[in-house]
């Protein structure tokens, strides 16, 4: 990075080469000169990522939690004495009984079938947040690269700038207009220079949100992004491909689980009304004149004489189910609508990407070379020079934001369409 002092204002000239050397300090110092790849960042993601372990657990909880829902309660056991004053005075009888209660077939079973289907939902909420998770991390290390790449071309500008004064201070002549034109070089190397400094906050921030979906403390040092060559553009995506991946994507597939859960919830409900059976055995020691007995109990419950409570509850379960169906609807809107809309904007990124790469740098290019050669002799000439050699500058600058951009939106893309088939 070129900086020329001007011998009228040393103490300025002083304060510029210590920000300069302290930004280049700063930058080598923070970061590991080791390259840092995309496959490394997805695969520590994999397997260290916070929301991930979460979704694992929570769905691990609800595969355990169908094994809650017995198909008998546990049997009571029983204990009872009898006296002549009190139960504890001289002993009349002494009594042990084992009761079980036996519930209706239909419900246990329903019951059960409620909570297997909430163990799929959970575990397609898994996969569909490993799909998220996936495309975050994508996305966050794109930003990662985008906020190191502008802050180096922030510093090409800079050299830009500082070439052009010293091309200004270089003239054989010299007038106010021209003077004019080296205070308004100047200013924009003071306003560069704090660019500069928001983009090395930038890197720091990018840095950070890539560290916690890598599981890791949000300081700690990452390798130095590499680059990449554009992804293709993929097929567009046909009627068939949308409805597809629509109803194969695990927040889809979820959905269903959820409506089959409430379907067996609300069978289980509607079983309320049916009673539940109840068997017992009690042994009866006496301690009179009378004989020791054996007695067993046959019963049912009578959940009828009361039926408001499991007519609420088949009224619960009725608008959960329907709830259910409205969400998996949406559910299937939504994926559609987001291919379309994430497509729509791949194609915009990726015309821009080729129309940058393939003719606006090149002819800006070539016309920053031309304009090298062109003899600072008037004002003119100067201010080609210098928008020749910023423009250079400002269409590297939107590569890198459209390149970021496209390679974002595919990846958001691939989430909603991986399940459809249209990705390895």
């Amino acid at each position: 990075m070129a900086l020329h002092c001007p011998t009228q204002i040393p103490l300025k000239c002083v304060i510029r080469h210590l920000g300069a050397l302290a930004l280049i300090f700063v930058h080598y110092s923070a970061f590991s000169q080791e390259i840092l790849t995309l496959t490394q960042v997805l695969d520590e993601v994999a397997s260290k990522n916070p929301d991930l372990s979460a979704a694992q657990a929570q769905s691990q909880a609800a595969e355990a939690e169908v094994g809650t829902e017995f198909y008998l309660p546990a049997p009571t056991l029983n204990f009872g004495t009898m006296g002549e004053q009190n139960p504890f005075s001289t002993r009349m009888e002494q009594s042990w009984g084992l009761t079980q209660m036996i519930p209706f077939p239909t419900k246990i079973a329903q019951k059960r079938s409620s909570l297997h289907f909430r163990s799929e939902a959970a575990s397609e909420n898994l996969r569909a947040k490993g799909l998220e998770v996936h495309a975050e991390a994508s996305k966050a290390y794109f930003d990662y690269w985008r906020s190191q790449r502008i802050y180096e071309l922030l510093q090409e500008k800079l050299q830009v700038l500082n070439e052009h004064a010293k091309r200004i201070r270089s003239t054989p002549f010299a007038s106010q207009l021209m003077q004019s034109h080296l205070l308004s070089v100047q200013s924009d190397i003071d306003l560069t220079e704090n660019e500069i400094f928001a983009a090395k906050q930038e890197i720091e921030v990018s840095r950070g949100m890539l560290n916690v979906l890598m599981g890791r403390n949000p300081g700690s040092a990452l390798g130095l992004p590499e680059e990449w060559k554009l992804s293709p553009l993929p097929p567009a995506p046909s009627d068939a491909l949308i409805e597809s991946a629509a109803k194969l994507h695990p927040k889809n597939k979820a959905a269903e689980s959820e409506i089959r859960a409430t379907e067996a919830k609300l069978s289980a409900a509607r079983s309320e009304y049916l009673p539940d059976f109840m068997v017992g055995y009690r042994y009866n020691q006496r301690f009179d004149s009378l004989p020791s007995n054996h007695e067993f109990m046959v019963g049912i419950t009578l959940p009828f004489i009361f039926p408001w409570q499991p007519k609420a509850q088949v009224d619960s379960a009725h608008f959960k189910n329907a709830e259910a169906q409205a969400v998996q609807v949406k559910s299937l809107y939504d994926i559609r609508l987001q291919i379309l809309r994430s497509y729509s904007q791949l194609t915009s990124s990726y015309s821009q990407v080729l129309q940058i790469e393939n003719k606006t740098l090149p002819q800006a290019t070539k016309r920053q070379k031309i304009s090298h050669g062109i003899a600072p002799t008037d004002t003119e000439s100067l201010m080609e020079h210098r928008e020749a050699m910023e423009k250079l500058v400002e269409l590297k600058l939107r590569q890198v934001d459209l390149k970021v951009s496209y390679e974002k939106a595919l990846r958001d893309y691939q989430a909603l369409t991986i399940s459809g088939g249209t990705h390895p």
